[in-house]
């Protein structure tokens, strides 16, 4: 195989991997009491297993939905992740199972205290902020 032809069988085979990592993912909103979040849906491996590492901010009403297909003990952490985050783990009608605060760029695992169907992360003390610390559910778009 030449040089030429063995470059385009790899550009070939990675491009959709790369391409997939680099679309937008879909975005909704939420609800955490009277305050309104965007989030980004993450529903598939690739974009669970990227999450919000890499990034250096979040948007100060923004988060991500970590989106399962059946209730599990949900587990994350914060590897290559450099903003402060909580994790809200949650039942399938949006009700808190429980929550962590997640230090940068740490492998501390903070895991749902039972089965849960969705992880929402958020900029830490985002709830505190905005009162909302007394919240036991999350309205989510419909999935």
């Amino acid at each position: 195989m030449t040089i030429k032809a063995a470059a385009f069988a790899v550009c070939v085979f990675f491009a959709p991997i790369v391409a997939a990592q680099d679309a937008p993912l879909q975005t909704a909103t939420a609800h955490i009491g009277a305050n309104t979040l965007t989030i980004e849906i993450a529903a598939d491996n690739d974009a669970r297993r990227v999450g919000l590492s890499k990034r250096q901010t979040l948007a100060a009403d923004g988060g991500m939905l970590f989106v399962y297909q059946k209730p599990r003990v949900i587990c994350l952490w914060m590897k290559d992740t450099h903003i402060p985050l909580e994790a809200l783990f949650l039942k399938a009608d949006g009700e808190i199972i429980n929550t962590a605060q997640m230090k940068p760029e740490t492998l501390t695992s903070h895991c749902s205290s039972s089965p849960a169907k969705y992880a929402l992360e958020i900029n830490s003390r985002w709830r505190e902020e905005n009162n909302a610390l007394t919240v036991t559910r999350v309205l989510l778009p419909d999935l």
